[in-house]
Order: C-alpha cells, then sequence, then structure tokens
C-alpha cells in the first residue's frame, strides 16, 4: 500500500508531528526536500507519496511520525527521512527558507535551485521531467552552461548525468514555461 499525500495532508501531517514535539521538548531541525517542498512552496503539484525529509533527533521523532501514519491510515513511512542522503553537501551548501520556527522546532524548505539539482541529479525517467521545467521557470536558470556550472558546484567531482542532459535537452526542445505562480505559504501553527 502507497500513501498518497495531498498539500493538505503534508500540512496537517506536519502540525501534528510539529504539535507532538513540542509537547514533548524535542528539539528538531527538519529540512524538507523533493515534492513535498515543491507543493508547500514553489507550484501546485497534485500529490506526492512522501514528506522527503531530514531531521535531527530523528531517533525521538520517529515514534511520533509513526503514531501519525496510524492516525491519518498513512504507510509508516509517510515522512522519509532516506532521502536526507542526496543533499549536497560536498561542494555548494544546500539553502533553506524557513517555514515554521518555535523554541524547539525549526522547519524549512530547501530553495528552489537546491531543488533543481536534486531533480537533475536524480533525473527519473517520467517523474522528474515536469518538476526540473518548472524549477528551471521558477528560477530563472534557462542557460545550460550556468545550470552544468550550478551542478559541479554542488556536487564538486561530478558531471551532469548523461540522463539529466537528455531531460535537459528535451525541456530546451519543448521550451520553458512561464514561471509557475506559488501557492500561499502554508500555516503549521
Amino acid at each position: 500500500m502507497e500513501t498518497v499525500l495531498t498539500r493538505e495532508d503534508i500540512i496537517r501531517g506536519l502540525r501534528q508531528l510539529i504539535q507532538q514535539a513540542e509537547e514533548h521538548g524535542i528539539n528538531s531541525q527538519i529540512s524538507i526536500v523533493g515534492g513535498a517542498a515543491l507543493t508547500l512552496s514553489y507550484f501546485d503539484r497534485d500529490v506526492t507519496v512522501d514528506i522527503d525529509a531530514r531531521a535531527t533527533q530523528w531517533n525521538l521523532l520517529k515514534p511520533i511520525v509513526e503514531r501519525i501514519a496510524e492516525e491519518n491510515g498513512w504507510v509508516s513511512n509517510w515522512f522519509n527521512v532516506d532521502a536526507a542522503q542526496f543533499v549536497p553537501s560536498l561542494g555548494k551548501n544546500a539553502e533553506w527558507v524557513i517555514l515554521y520556527k518555535s523554541d524547539t522546532v525549526t522547519i524549512s524548505v530547501a530553495t528552489a535551485e537546491v531543488l533543481l539539482m536534486m531533480k537533475l541529479a536524480a533525473a527519473r525517467r517520467g517523474r522528474d521531467y515536469g518538476d526540473a521545467e518548472k524549477l528551471m521557470a521558477t528560477t530563472g536558470l534557462t542557460d545550460r552552461e550556468v545550470i552544468e556550472e550550478l551542478f559541479e558546484e554542488y556536487f564538486p567531482g561530478d558531471v551532469l548525468p548523461r540522463k539529466a542532459s537528455i531531460m535537459l535537452d528535451q525541456i530546451f526542445q519543448t521550451g520553458i514555461s512561464e514561471p509557475p505562480v506559488p501557492p500561499q505559504a502554508p500555516l503549521l501553527d
């Protein structure tokens, strides 16, 4: 069984996570990437299967995440920390936009530029093309040479994967749309 999360589901799950983490006095920084970040901050994206994130104090948050899954009828990995390994960390630092901050919990999303670089690194057939094109429109990154240089800044020693190069060829051939209208900032408190 796979959970499908709408923007409203993501916001509800994050609110529940914030509330319970704060009630338990857990200090955590939660940094969201992937489809959930796109949905929360950058453009209308129908659904995602999980919230890809990295979270400090994960060992303390995990039981809360599992309880929220039960309460909402979601799979236990609706909040997925496995994607943390794909956040650029060796080169140019990933930048974040804070969505919520209290004395104990901070929720942020990666910038559109970081998300574009991650989409290019993954370049999954059929899954990343539309997101990458919208992120190019959002960031104004429409010059291939600039994109390739940025990719190498975030992932030093790596060149743009062949499948990402093919994806960019298709995007440039089809054309880049107008920047999407970002959604209203989510209210997480």
